[in-house]
């Protein structure tokens, strides 16, 4: 199908991109590449040079530095999210988590470098007028910090009361912020207008939301070794599957992902990739349950509903 053939090509470009901008010299420069290099589906810096394509046939060159930054946020994040302060996990990607591998002092800084370097990606790129750049970072200081990345993963900490609607607010952020930001930051490298780049932040929310659904049900019921990193995580937190049961919340999940695909209506047939890619990416996930539920049949009928709620 050439649509999987173009992910598949623009996958490559990504991973061959990061490689070699990723330095080999410390062990900060080690554990990133470690962090990585080490799987990952690319789908975020997928979404931002889908979303410029739309304004430019040949965005993926001039922007893939901008893209490859999203991907090291969302690494920096991971390393961050697996630390004992946090969730407290040892498997990431299939492998031992940052701070396992290298220690907590280089997951630390590791984490601290590949922010900077994203940064440093963005502006470094003389493809993309300072100005819209400048607009870029605001948009990545916006999707990460209190109202994006951070302010959710504050709210999961601290167990913040949830019900289906304010759930679906802070999955916004905490999920939703890195694929908002994705989304909208290919329509502003471009001189996006501002309806252009409120539908684009919609697109990605809903579709981070649909995603961590899906990835709650995965946590109750996923096979360790299929999905490559720890489960039963958040049992001590509500999730999606605590309100809605995992069928319910796979159900949900695929009702967000419409969302997504309602927000790109103003952009006609242009939005086809962006289309694509959010069936791919909550099916690909899907999947990962399947194989679980394919080793562990006796899991496929697990019904997990909080005695909390």
């Amino acid at each position: 199908m050439e649509i999987n053939n173009y992910i598949k090509r623009r996958i490559e470009s990504i991973n061959l991109t990061l490689d070699n901008i990723l330095p080999r010299n410390s062990k900060v420069g080690e554990a990133a590449r470690y962090m990585t290099l080490n799987g990952g589906s690319r789908w975020r810096p997928l979404i931002m040079i889908a979303a410029a394509e739309m304004y430019d046939k040949d965005a993926a060159k001039k922007i893939m530095p901008n893209a490859c930054s999203i991907e090291l946020g969302h690494t920096a994040s991971l390393i961050f999210d697996d630390k004992p302060s946090m969730d407290n996990a040892y498997l990431r990607r299939g492998k031992e988590s940052c701070h396992i591998k290298f220690g907590e002092d280089i997951a630390d800084l590791t984490g601290i470098f590949l922010i900077n370097y994203a940064y440093q990606l963005n502006l470094g790129n003389k493809e993309i007028s300072p100005e819209n750049t400048i607009k870029a970072l605001r948009m990545m200081g916006k999707s990460t910090g209190l109202d994006g990345l951070v302010g959710g993963q504050e709210k999961d900490l601290k167990g913040t009361k949830r019900n289906p609607e304010s759930l679906e607010m802070f999955y916004a952020q905490k999920s939703g912020g890195l694929y908002a930001l994705a989304a909208s930051m290919g329509g502003i490298l471009y001189n996006a207008d501002k309806k252009e780049i409120e539908a684009l932040v919609n697109y990605g929310k809903n579709l981070g939301v649909a995603y961590q659904f899906i990835d709650d049900v995965l946590d109750v019921i996923g096979d360790q070794e299929e999905i490559g990193k720890s489960t039963n995580m958040d049992k001590n937190k509500l999730t999606s599957v605590h309100l809605f049961g995992v069928s319910g919340a796979v159900n949900e999940a695929k009702k967000i992902r419409q969302k997504a695909i309602d927000s790109l209506s103003l952009f006609g047939k242009k939005a086809d990739t962006l289309r694509y890619l959010s069936k791919k990416i909550v099916k690909a996930t899907e999947n990962k349950l399947n194989l679980s539920n394919n080793k562990n049949p006796q899991r496929i009928n697990t019904s997990y509903v909080s005695k909390n709620i």
